[in-house]
Formats: structure tokens, sequence, C-alpha cells
């Protein structure tokens, strides 16, 4: 538990920035957020900023989270949410302050369960000054963590993760598909073998287990799935390298 003195300020109050603020104020914080509508942080003093807000052009992304370290001067900058590989490190060569990328791994809308119990929080530091602060304040927090080499590979490893999830969907429903035109039965081909085939290799060989989802109508949906692929298309388009291999 922490001094109700130290002060965290919540950039962002979506369904990150709820769960977030929720595990700081449980661990002794005072809390003050900061919205489009309304500001508690105006004219006051924080020891620690979580940027939970989302991407969606890289200038403009980077530009509002500079003003808002310039603005509070916090010692440790956490920025929670997606982005662009080399942000975090661009607005650190901006400001020149402690900052973190700590991307959220989690159920929606379960994210303080998934924060706080289920997966570890990952931290991406610019430099060792930022890790050293991000742990001491996650041990605060109550949270166990994984320690990656940079900013960088935390932002590509979430980005990356999110277009491997829209991979496994857009499968599901091909096969689904597929299964209708065959005139065969879509729970048997994959929904059953795939778990007879994860069945099996749990002890075998673990790291080939496969994703088993289940089809659902329209586009893909999500707070996050497909926000987080346009980033990387937008970086790395189909006609780079391995997107355009067999085309």
């Amino acid at each position: 538990m922490v001094g109700a003195s130290e002060v965290v300020g919540i950039l962002g109050k979506g369904e990150v920035g709820r769960a977030v603020g929720r595990i700081c104020r449980e661990a002794g914080y005072k809390v003050l957020v900061r919205e489009l509508k309304y500001d508690e942080i105006s004219e006051k003093q924080i020891d620690y900023l979580h940027v939970n807000i989302p991407e969606k052009v890289k200038a403009d992304f980077v530009r509002v989270v500079v003003k808002n370290i310039r603005e509070l001067r916090p010692k440790l900058t956490v920025i929670n949410s997606s982005c662009s590989v080399g942000a975090t490190r661009e607005i650190y060569e901006k400001v020149g302050l402690p900052i973190v990328h700590s991307p959220v791994i989690g159920v929606h809308p379960h994210l303080y369960e998934s924060i706080k119990l289920r997966f570890r929080k990952i931290i991406g530091p610019v430099n060792k000054k930022s890790l050293v602060l991000a742990k001491a304040h996650f041990k605060k927090l109550g949270l166990k963590i994984e320690i990656y080499g940079s900013s960088e590979n935390s932002e590509a490893a979430k980005l990356l993760d999110l277009v491997y999830y829209a991979w496994n969907i857009v499968f599901c429903k091909w096969m689904d598909e597929i299964c209708g035109k065959m005139g065969v039965d879509f729970d048997q081909v994959y929904t059953r073998h795939n778990q007879n085939y994860n069945e099996g290799y749990k002890k075998l060989r673990p790291n080939v287990i496969r994703p088993v989802l289940s089809p659902t109508p329209g586009p893909i949906d999500g707070h996050c799935t497909i926000p987080d692929v346009e980033l990387i298309e937008r970086d790395f388009p189909k006609t780079d390298g391995v997107y355009s291999e067999g085309e």
C-alpha cells in the first residue's frame, strides 16, 4: 500500500482507464481523472500518469500525450494504450521524462480481473530509469510483471497479438463457410476435431495448442481487434514482404 499523498492521473476513463483507476485506488493512491468532458487533474500535482486513450492517428496521439506530460510533469508515465511501434520512444524524446509502454491483456469488459488476477502486466521501458520506476510502481499496485527489452517490443507484441487473433477469427469464419459448401458438420470438422487435438497435445507438445473459436455473423467486432490491425496495416501494408507471399 502507498500513502494517500501519492497521486495517479488517469488520462482517458474508458474500460482500461476504469480498471487501472480501480487498481490504483485499492493500492492506496489518490486517483484523478482527465476526460474530454471533465478534468480533475488541472492545476494538480500528480506522481504517475496512466495513458488510456486510443491511437487513431500517430501524430495526434503523440501530440496529446506530450502535451499532458509537459503540463503535469509526472515522475513516470505508463502508456496502457495500443500504439504504433516507436510511439512511446518518440514521446520520450520530446519530453525527456521516464515512460514505459505497458499494454493491457484481457477480456472486455472484465479488464480489472484480467489485469489484477489473470495476466502479467508487461513493462516495455525506454531506458533503465523508466524500468526501475515502473517496477516499483507496479509492485505497489500488486501486479505480476513481465519485462520486455524495450517499448518497441511491447508495442509490437500487442499489435501483432491482435493481428493473430483476427486471423484466427477469419479462419474460423472461413471454415464455417467451407463446411457449409461441403455439406459437412462444422462442429465435428473444426470444434470437436481441434478439441481432441488439443487434449492429446497438452502433454505431448503444449506449444502447438490451437485456439478453438465460434463463428459469428458479420464483421469482426470488439474494442481493439480491428483498430490494432489497422495500425499495423498503416505502417506495414499488405504489399510488403510476407503479406504478399503466395498472393
